[in-house]
């Protein structure tokens, strides 16, 4: 028989360390310590501008008139090192107002400590210096900042929320992007209702405990019943660091979320609520938000279509019109929704709807017109990535179209203008979408696999002085390239001219553009620009490139613990002619290079007939993510493109 001495020591080990760490750290409500105002720096990272000393949550229900509410309460503690940690004082509580459903914010108190003179001076939160902001038409944030902040101060603060959202309950972070010391949420949860949790990026809490409140007997109606405390603890939580190259945080620090899955009635009668794959499909297609939208669009797209001829069309040309249609005929307002807010005429007259509005109509007028098409469930890049494994709806907030033409499945969108048909958006770049069909449902990947190219051609001639040289810019752009252009200088080329002005450009001719009103074209900028020579005694050092290619490394770090996003493929190609000026020979030319790694590709090319010289460079990320492992071949391909792309020809008068 194994001996049970040892373990029962273990778990005693481990009880009386927590009760220590508890004692010592986890202070009361306006109980600031000297030792921690005296702190001078995070022991685990000397180099933050802020710890948070402690973040205690409590999730608990209460009875109310309609059933129960759920009660969320927060204290939270974080000592101040330096200037950059003050932002840590901006207090910001999300909260719910729809109609009957509205969650309210209560008893949201704080404080700022500091040590003057030996003593602790203590300057509380100004009641008067909290307001509301609305962020969207259901969501508001309760906004205030502690005062007095200063290096080396201590701030607390705390509040709490009433919710009658009992289906998805808040979540509790424990990773910030400063260490925590200790994260510990309590959740107090009754018979009633039953809730399946999910950790994310943890595989073991350093604290965890689960009981039946024995010593507290609750009454609802004539039902008798006690709280299932459990309590889950986490300690020296590093600091989340790696926030370029990556869809949002919230897929990558630790986590805890909560889902509904069974509800029982007080005589005893048990509901499943647990989703599965299936009822969420089957939910959906009934759903008069959902289901029955799509099906008024197609009623109403059949007039329409047989008006305007488009089903005589074939099937290309029939998914170009209704795609352009609903483009150019609904204003996305920029709300990520899975369901409409309004009935299909409504949406017409007003000609402004949501994601979701837009893109189930769009799937209504396809279907209306012969093409196949569904609706794809997103859950948009800032929202956090899919977990197929876990049927939770609230995984999503967006809605996309896949569709059929010519026996091959679309992706589209018809919420941005600009985005090509058959592409969507890059904040839908994420993972994984759910298609929900008649009677079933498929996941179907939403990463982009078609690469997004920006090239720029030079042309590089000089006055007869040689003094400065004379440049004809072609700038090339495509899919995502062509979208972040266009966004970034809306086709007004005052914009375009600062950007060249910015560069050292100047004067310049008037500019071109083409391909702006059309998504399916590249979008093209000429132009003509002036630039000084860079001259040292009689020779002339030429960037084939000008001041266009990259020259920081984005990926400069040498550690990396989680993978390494990059949204799109990318290509960018340089091509760069310079007529040699008379009386000027080639002193020096960049030797030509390659390299080719997976994933990665860069390449690179000089040649001269004596006249000219002509220079070729491209590099291409050809996938959307890389393994954290591989930060290192990313580091160094741009370690090289760079010295390359930068090098200088240079040019020597003839003797």
């Amino acid at each position: 028989m194994m001996n049970s001495r040892p373990v029962i020591l273990l778990l005693c080990l481990v009880f009386i360390s927590i009760q220590s760490f508890c004692q010592n750290h986890l202070r009361p409500f306006g109980s600031v310590g000297i030792d921690e105002l005296t702190q001078k720096k995070c022991k685990s990272d000397p180099e933050m501008e802020a710890l948070v000393l402690f973040d205690l949550g409590k999730t608990y229900f209460t009875p109310s008139d309609e059933g129960f509410h759920v009660v969320y309460e927060r204290h939270t503690r974080i000592k101040i090192f330096t200037t950059a940690g003050f932002e840590y004082a901006e207090i910001e509580i999300p909260f719910y107002q729809k109609m009957s459903e509205f969650e309210k914010v209560m008893n949201l108190e704080g404080s700022s400590y500091n040590l003057i003179n030996g003593e602790i001076v203590k300057t509380s939160l100004d009641p008067s210096q909290i307001y509301t902001q609305k962020t969207s038409d259901n969501w508001y944030i309760r906004k205030t900042a502690i005062p007095e902040i200063k290096e080396g101060s201590v701030i607390e603060y705390r509040y709490k929320i009433v919710s009658p959202l009992l289906f998805n309950l808040r979540g509790w972070q424990f990773q910030r992007k400063i260490p925590t010391f200790y994260s510990e949420l309590t959740f107090a949860s009754i018979p009633f209702y039953e809730y399946t949790y999910v950790m994310q990026n943890a595989s073991k809490f350093d604290f965890y405990e689960s009981f039946t409140e024995k010593d507290w007997e609750k009454h609802y109606g004539s039902v008798t019943y006690n709280d299932i405390i459990t309590r889950f603890g986490m300690k020296d939580i590093p600091a989340f660091k790696d926030v370029s190259f990556i869809t949002t945080e919230q897929d990558y620090i630790m986590r805890l979320d909560f889902q509904l899955s069974k509800v029982t009635t007080t005589q005893g009668v048990s509901i499943p609520i647990a989703e599965t794959w299936d009822k969420i499909a089957s939910d959906l297609n009934s759903h008069k938000d959902f289901g029955k939208f799509i099906s008024a669009a197609t009623r109403y797209s059949k007039d329409f279509i047989e008006k305007k001829g488009i089903g005589r069309l074939n099937e290309a040309e029939k998914f170009s019109a209704v795609v352009d249609f609903v483009k150019s005929r609904l204003k996305w307002n920029e709300e990520c929704r899975i369901f409409a807010t309004k009935k299909v005429n409504t949406l017409l007259e007003e000609d402004t709807g949501n994601s979701s509005e837009i893109n189930l109509f769009l799937t209504g007028m396809l279907n209306a017109s012969g093409i196949e098409a569904y609706p794809i469930l997103v859950s948009t890049r800032d929202h956090g990535r899919l977990r197929v494994d876990y049927p939770f709806l609230q995984f999503f907030n967006y809605i996309a179209v896949l569709a059929k033409v010519n026996d091959k499945w679309i992706l589209s969108d018809a919420t941005e203008p600009n985005c090509p048909q058959q592409h969507l958006p890059t904040r839908c770049l994420n993972g994984k979408g759910l298609v929900i069909k008649e009677k079933t449902w498929e996941f179907v990947s939403l990463e982009e696999k078609e690469p997004s190219l920006l090239q720029k051609d030079f042309l590089i001639q000089f006055t007869p002085e040689t003094d400065s040289m004379i440049i004809d810019l072609t700038i090339k752009s495509t899919i995502y390239e062509s979208m972040r252009l266009k966004s970034a200088y809306s086709d007004d080329m005052q914009e375009f001219e600062e950007d060249l002005r910015s560069k050292g450009y100047d004067p310049f001719s008037k500019i071109q553009t083409s391909g702006y009103d059309n998504s399916e074209s590249p979008y093209i900028i000429n132009c003509q620009i002036t630039s000084i020579p860079e001259s040292i005694e009689g020779a002339i050092y030429i960037a084939p490139f000008l001041s266009e290619p990259v020259t920081e490394n984005p990926f400069e770090k040498s550690v990396r613990n989680y993978p390494i996003n990059i949204t799109y493929p990318k290509c960018r190609i340089y091509k760069s002619t310079i007529v040699i000026p008379q009386g000027f020979h080639i002193e020096k030319l960049p030797a030509s290079t390659h390299m080719e790694k997976v994933g990665v590709e860069f390449s690179y090319s000089a040649i001269s007939d004596g006249q000219t010289v002509e220079i070729n460079a491209s590099y291409a990320l050809k996938l959307t993510e890389f393994r954290a492992s591989e930060l290192m071949t990313l580091k160094f391909l741009y370690i090289d493109l760079i010295k390359k792309l930068n090098e200088k020809v240079v040019l020597t008068k003839t003797r």
